[in-house]
Parts: C-alpha cells; sequence; structure tokens
C-alpha cells in the first residue's frame, strides 16, 4: 500500500514539470498531504532538512542563472547583521547576486536569498536594501519557504531518484506568488528585524512609495513576479505605518 501510493504521488511530482498546466500546485499540494496522512509521516520538515534540500535546490537554480559578485559584499553585510536577530538560529544564510536588469527579490528554503542587479540599481539607501532583504528573511523565519517545498521533499525522501527534476518544480514553485497573509506578515517581520539591525524603519517606506511610482511607469517585463504579484503597493504602505508607529510607542 504505501509503496502503490508514494509511487504515484512521485509519478504527480515528476510530471508536474511537463504538463504542469494540468496539475496545478494546489492539487499537488493537496494530494501530497492526503498520501503523507496516510502513511503518517510528519510533512513539516526539522531545520537540518530543510537545509540541505533547499541548498540542493539552490545550486541547481544558480546553475540556470548569471550570478554576479557586484554588490554581493554589500548585501551579504546587511543580511548577515540582520541574521543576528532572526529566531532559527539554525538556519545559515546565503547570499547571491543575479546578474538581471528586472527588478526583484526572492529567498528559498534553506536561507538561499537572491537579490537582482536590477533591484540593486533601484534602491538608494541602505535602509531600503536592508528592508528588501529582511523582508525575504522574514519569509524564511516564519517558515513560509519550508512550507512551499516540504511535500516536495518528503516526495523526494520517498524514493524520488532524479533530483534535477525536483528541483525544476521546485523552481517553479519559487517563481509563485506567497499569499497575501504571507506578505504582509513577512513585510512587518521585516520592518522588526530591521529596527532591531539597526537601520531607519522608514526605509521600508521609501522603497514602497518607489515601487508604487514604478508599477505606474513601468512594463511588466520589467519588474519581477516579487512586486506584481504581491498585494497592493498602497495597502502595504497603509499597513506599514500603522506597524511602525506601534513600534514607536
Amino acid at each position: 500500500m504505501k509503496k502503490t501510493i508514494t509511487s504515484l504521488f512521485l509519478f504527480l511530482v515528476l510530471s508536474a514539470n511537463t504538463a504542469f498546466s494540468q496539475i496545478s500546485l494546489d492539487s499537488l499540494f493537496n494530494f501530497g498531504k492526503n498520501v503523507l496522512d496516510v502513511i503518517g509521516e510528519n510533512t513539516e520538515l526539522t531545520d537540518s532538512e530543510e537545509t540541505e534540500f533547499g541548498d540542493m535546490l539552490a545550486g541547481e537554480f544558480n546553475k540556470q542563472h548569471t550570478l554576479t559578485s557586484t554588490g554581493k559584499e554589500k548585501v551579504e553585510i546587511i543580511g548577515n547583521n540582520i541574521s543576528n536577530y532572526v529566531k532559527r538560529k539554525a538556519i545559515g544564510y546565503k547570499f547571491n547576486v543575479t546578474k538581471d536588469e528586472i527588478k526583484n527579490a526572492f529567498s528559498m528554503a534553506g536561507g538561499n536569498i537572491w537579490i537582482t542587479s536590477g533591484l540593486l540599481n533601484l534602491v538608494e539607501s541602505d535602509d531600503e536594501l536592508a528592508f528588501v532583504i529582511a523582508h525575504e528573511m522574514a519569509h524564511e523565519d516564519k517558515k513560509h519557504n519550508m512550507k512551499r517545498i516540504q511535500m516536495i521533499y518528503r516526495a523526494y525522501q520517498f524514493g524520488g531518484e532524479d533530483a534535477a527534476q525536483l528541483a525544476s518544480i521546485a523552481q517553479n514553485l519559487l517563481m509563485t506568488p506567497f499569499e497575501k497573509y504571507q506578505e504582509f506578515e513577512a513585510d512587518e517581520y521585516g520592518v522588526y528585524l530591521l529596527r532591531h539591525a539597526g537601520y531607519n524603519t522608514n526605509g521600508a517606506i521609501t522603497f514602497f512609495n518607489k515601487l508604487a511610482s514604478l508599477e505606474k511607469e513601468t512594463s511588466e517585463d520589467e519588474i519581477g513576479y516579487l512586486f506584481r504579484t504581491h498585494p497592493y503597493t498602497k495597502d502595504r504602505i497603509k499597513r506599514l505605518k500603522d506597524y511602525i508607529k506601534k513600534l514607536d510607542k
């Protein structure tokens, strides 16, 4: 029974890369959850499992993108500073800059974070850059990233042999939006981390104001999914202003 269910789950996972339109991510996750419920496995990954699998997926991602050292040192300095204030201390953060003019930032399970060169050219202060990095670290610290790959990892654990195919699926997941509540949570927790790391929380507001202007002036091809699929910028600005006021009291 277990072997049959696991084989079926693996078939769906591996097929998702070539038949993505036929199997939605929600269906895949729901099926995976049902499978793991049947065989009695815990779906949440440990920090070590997340790091090992996340680093493997990140390695596959890096093979398919051009990385640059330009701006990386600054990103690492700011990121390492902020990492002193996260709760999940067992996760080690790794920072990279992709040579890409699209304005974007994204993260993957296991503490892997990327900033594009286009976004580095957009920000005008360390405070703005620190907010972007803190936002991505918030997704990691709140386990948003882990929850996106846990079903894929369990399938891999139960016998998936083609890591490249699984990595391809995970990269598709990387380009899908988080839930709206997760974005709001990452905004607020990102500001919390920003403040504790010694940066000016107004960097979050100036960044979003810049983003609001960019949305009016720029085509979708020039703005990463991070911006196009997130909650409305004006809503995020209002929520963050209210949150910062609470922190200042």
